[in-house]
């Protein structure tokens, strides 16, 4: 090895060198530096308060919540949830009172993920800078503060935003415990945080279980036995805690759980080539979608598998606390306990992201003299897209089902006696607007709530024959488009097709996966 690779090895290595293991002293900062990632969290802050601010209309899920909460008492959010819904019971305490405090609106009911996203931009920039040198933090605080997916998280009805900040506090909490040595107010922050957190976030289990583990490991190597078995007692009240929630609470929504999201298990038998495949591929899923808008998923792995490399070998332990809860979560969807995809691994985002992070900074620093430019270029190609996806929201905010235009278009132009036929995709939001919003009420029509989601059209044209004879026949539809996202199955064709040779429509208005049509059904 000559002089210079060997000088830039033990410049790599010196995040590790410096505290032997497990390295998490913040260490100072320059000025410039510190100053450099408040602007990045103001801009991540700004990020998420334009969409909540724009107040796009709930879409069936959310509004699937929303009506539990609006109907319910806290009490009543207690018991298992109506509408093939579930969430822990402290977000339903804190939406509920939200709700009680501003009143039954979408600014009430998104305030807590909102808050929940804020205060995680900050949790970020601190856990960040202990496990990161200042240059890989900056990279990584600017990917998280423009990622896509948490920036619409961060307005949904939803507790997917309050997964992140959770796991974000258990890791910042986690790391105070090496950081003071396993001082007795350190321990009992971790402790309380983790116990919140059981009951605010049910993927937090995974986390306490993942970094739990690496810091008992990593006391005992260090034959920290007190500090040991301080963790594994707090460890036993954790689990204590997540049993009696467990039990009570997700038990009885388990199968409806497994039932969507049945792609996030790993194939049956778990020992089979087709299990192991899945398994082999399934860690990268939280890159996919839009963590990072349209970047190259190549890229994001490539960093991310360059940041694992690297920190494996300058600091083992640090890697293994930022991977383990996703460990602690693809043993779960092995054993079809709880499922590795979509959204409900957000809270996995924050780890990966820090791991690109570290990737784009070793590149910088080996790759000399080239190494800072390519560092740079595949940072931006990182950051564009979803900085671009930022930029578009300021001018048009993200929307999913607006079916708030239908609702006003339709109280513009009806009449008293009307027919209104509601799809079933439709029914949550419909039913949320139009029994809790004054705006949207409409006393004055005849609501007709429609079949339940079929395959089988002919089961439509016989729900819909029943309404012949009107002569104003509204119909709402929404969340018409279900199924595996490479073919989904599409309703509104369907209705149209039957709608259309049954009488003739008179006016119409679209929305955003949102429309309202009147039809005349008069002729014969």
């Amino acid at each position: 090895m000559n002089f210079k690779v060997a000088e830039r090895n033990q410049r790599l290595a010196a995040p590790a060198a410096a505290a032997g293991a497990l390295n998490v002293a913040p260490g100072p900062w320059p000025p410039a530096a510190v100053l450099t990632a408040w602007i990045i969290i103001l801009l991540g802050a700004i990020a998420r308060l334009v969409p909540y601010v724009a107040n796009r209309s709930l879409w069936l899920d959310e509004a699937s919540l929303a009506l539990n909460i609006a109907k319910r008492s806290f009490s009543g959010l207690l018991l298992p949830l109506d509408h093939r819904q579930w969430a822990p019971v402290i977000f339903l305490i804190l939406e509920k009172a939200a709700s009680e405090l501003v009143g039954i609106n979408e600014f009430a009911l998104r305030l807590v993920p909102q808050l929940a996203a804020m205060v995680s931009l900050v949790l970020f920039y601190q856990v960040a800078r202990r496990c990161l040198r200042p240059k890989a933090a900056l990279i990584a605080l600017g990917l998280f503060a423009l990622s896509t997916s948490l920036i619409y998280y961060a307005s949904e009805v939803k507790p997917y935003s309050s997964d992140v900040a959770a796991a974000l506090a258990i890791l910042f909490f986690g790391l105070m415990v090496v950081q003071r040595h396993g001082s007795v107010d350190a321990m009992l922050g971790l402790g309380a945080v983790g116990a919140l957190c059981i009951l605010i976030s049910y993927p937090s289990v995974f986390v306490l279980a993942g970094c739990g583990l690496v810091l008992f490991c990593f006391e005992w190597s260090r034959s920290q036995r007190r500090i040991a078995a301080r963790l594994a007692l707090m460890a036993a009240l954790w689990a204590v805690l997540f049993l009696a929630n467990y039990l009570v609470l997700v038990i009885p929504v388990s199968e409806q759980l497994r039932a969507y999201w049945k792609s996030g298990f790993a194939p049956s038998p778990l020992f089979s080539s087709e299990a192991a495949f899945w398994l082999a591929r399934a860690p990268l899923r939280a890159l996919y979608g839009n963590a990072l808008g349209r970047a190259p998923f190549w890229l994001a792995a490539g960093t991310f598998g360059i940041g694992c490399v690297w920190l494996f070998l300058a600091d083992g332990w640090l890697l293994a606390l930022l991977l383990s809860p996703a460990a602690a979560a693809l043993l779960a969807a092995a054993l079809h306990q709880y499922p590795f995809s979509g959204r409900v691994i957000l809270f996995l985002v924050p780890p990966y992201l820090m791991l690109m992070a570290a990737g784009l900074e070793f590149i910088w620093d080996s790759l000399s003299p080239a190494g800072p430019v390519a560092a740079v270029t595949l940072t931006v190609l990182l950051l564009f897209p979803a900085a671009h996806s930022f930029a578009t929201s300021l001018v048009h905010p993200p929307v999913r089902e607006e079916i708030k235009p239908v609702l006003d278009y339709i109280i513009h132009n009806g009449k008293s006696g009307d027919l209104l036929y509601v799809y079933y995709g439709a029914i949550p939001a419909f039913d949320f607007y139009t029994g809790y919003l004054r705006k949207y009420q409409l006393s004055n029509m005849v609501i007709v709530r429609g079949i339940g989601r079929t395959a089988d059209a002919s089961q439509y044209e016989a729900n819909l024959r029943t309404l012949r004879g009107h002569p104003r026949l509204w119909i709402v539809m929404s969340h018409y488009t279900y199924g595996p996202a490479v073919n989904p199955v599409d309703d509104l064709p369907i209705f149209h097709s039957i709608l259309d040779r049954m009488g003739k429509c008179l006016s119409q208005v679209n929305a955003e996966h949102a429309q309202g049509y009147l039809y005349d059904l008069s002729a014969p």
